[in-house]
């Protein structure tokens, strides 16, 4: 099977891509790649079958075309940036900025 991760530098999605890629499936992993997480990708890209796309999921147009190649038989959303609680509750733009990753991450996998 092939696999398209959003959030694949990710704690669950790097560890996810590496379960999937044991078992024998081809992985395309997408992530912003901010902070530490590029460790967690370059320790990836070190295994055949996984490729992938350093983009934010605001760029639609990178995110459509990510997706149009990447030909997954199975999408797995795990973006989503890191917050702690007390900020997420004060913050209506964190709020905007997961609203806005649905809208942009939905449109771009075809029916």
């Amino acid at each position: 099977m092939r696999y398209l991760i959003t959030g694949s530098a990710g704690f669950i999605g790097s560890h996810l891509a590496k379960r999937l890629l044991c078992d024998g499936h081809s992985v395309h992993g997408v992530d912003g790649l901010k902070n530490l997480k590029r460790t967690r990708h370059t320790a990836l890209t070190q295994i055949a079958a996984f490729t992938a796309t350093e983009t934010m999921l605001e760029n639609a147009g990178q995110l459509t075309d990510c997706v149009a190649s990447a030909k997954a038989d199975i999408v797995i959303h795990l973006a989503a940036q890191a917050v702690r609680c007390a900020d997420f509750a004060e913050s209506a733009s964190r709020r905007q900025d997961i609203a806005t990753s649905r809208d942009t991450v939905l449109p771009a996998f075809p029916p």
